[in-house]
Formats: C-alpha cells, structure tokens, sequence
C-alpha cells in the first residue's frame, strides 16, 4: 500500500508552497508514517532513488540512528538506487493516480484525496490538518536542527549506497559503496551528546510560512472553480 500525502500549497514548511523536498518536510512525513503503521516490526528496509537533498543526506542517516537509539526498531537498513536506475514500485501506483486525475475535476484538497483512494488499490491518501492537535496527526519538525546537536555529519556520503543501523550501537551506522565490499564502521554520535535527552526530546514544531499576499492574488483563481467549491476554494478577496 502507497501513501500519497497531499498537502496545500498554503500549509508547507517555506511560504508559497516552497520547501516540500527538504529533509525536515520528508523526515516530518516518514516520521507520521511509521509512527501510524508500526505493526511492532524490530527490522526495516528502506529504498531511496538517490535524490541527494530529498533523501540522501545527513539529517535522513541522523534521524535513522535516532530511530534505532530510541529502541523503536532494531535495525535500519537503508539502500540507495544507482543514479540512473531509479525505476520503482511506487512509480507505478504513481501512473495510476495520475491516470485517474487527468480524468476528474479537482476544486479541492478534499476532492483529490478521494481521487488518490480510488484510483487504484495501493494508493490512499494522509493530508495536513494545522488544526489538528491530535499525537497521531502529522505535524513538521525541524529535525536538521534539533540533530545537530547529537550527530556529525557523515563525510563523502554521496559514495555510499548501502547503510546499516542498529540499536546495539547507538549513534554508529555501518556504510558500503557496493553490497560486495566490506562494510565500513562510521561513529556519528558526538561526544558531548546528553543521551537521555536525545531519546526523550522531540524537536520544535514548524508552523506552516502560508502565502504571500502576492501569491494569494496570483491564485486567484474563483471565477474559474465550479460554483459549489468556490468559498472552500479559493474564498471571496476581501476588498482594500
């Protein structure tokens, strides 16, 4: 099963719709992810395409070893695709969905989370609710910060493909360039690092920036939404 989060333009971390890709926006939906669809699994296994930036960077290995340091799985293996050859299962929940949304109209966020659920069997939908104070909803954290306090960062990790990450050692991940060399053993922790509070803290919460009010007339978009999602839409600009 594939979960697409679709997330307004006015509820991202940077204003107008900008830092959808950065470590603290993807951490912050993994984190909501795993914290949701925990089936009490000790091993992981994740595959990333590579995407230097999005998944492949120091505050994705960090929040990984938090993981483990925390107890909440015993090991993380973390595998990166070979530039190039990124090809994968999602894509093809990905070319469904949006099969079905080339044939539907689309006023809100509502509408296209019914999309995603029913273009096909291994897509549903998470969205960002600001005004949801529940533990379970999800929320952005300004993980990069909040790990820079307890990690180094990994030097050279762009040549690395293959990671391994495991309770026993805490604040040590274990990295290949290919499965066939051997593997190399990296202490990330620093030595300054107040343990029990790693394990027990939560980083800050990020408020979404919203928009400009040069960006909320570019969209101004009403005139042209089907009449019943106007106000839901793209509400009435109030006059100056």
């Amino acid at each position: 099963m594939q979960t697409n989060y679709s997330i307004d333009e006015q509820q991202t971390i940077g204003e107008n719709g900008s830092r959808t890709h950065g470590p603290n926006a993807v951490l912050s939906m993994l984190h909501h992810y795993l914290h949701g669809n925990t089936y009490d699994e000790k091993a992981c296994h994740f595959h990333a395409d590579n995407s230097v930036g999005q998944n492949k960077n120091k505050t994705t290995l960090h929040y990984l070893l938090w993981r483990c340091a925390k107890g909440l799985h015993k090991t993380i293996n973390l595998h990166f695709m070979i530039a190039g050859h990124t090809e994968c299962l999602c894509d093809a929940c990905f070319g469904m969905l949006k099969k079905k949304f080339r044939k539907s109209d689309v006023n809100t966020v509502s509408q296209l989370v019914k999309i995603v659920d029913n273009s096909a069997k291994c897509n549903r939908s998470e969205v960002y609710n600001e005004n949801d104070d529940d533990e379970n909803s999800l929320k952005w954290y300004r993980w990069d910060y909040f790990f820079t306090k307890y990690f180094k960062p990994l030097r050279g990790i762009g040549k690395f493909h293959h990671f391994k990450f495991t309770s026993d050692e805490v604040g040590v991940v274990f990295a290949r360039e290919t499965l066939d060399q051997p593997e190399k053993r990296l202490a990330l922790l620093k030595e300054s690092t107040n343990v029990p509070e790693l394990l027990t803290t939560l980083p800050e919460v990020i408020q979404p920036a919203g928009l400009t009010e040069e960006r909320m007339r570019y969209l101004y978009v009403r005139p042209f939404v089907q009449y019943n999602f106007r106000d839901e839409c793209c509400p009435r600009a109030s006059e100056e």
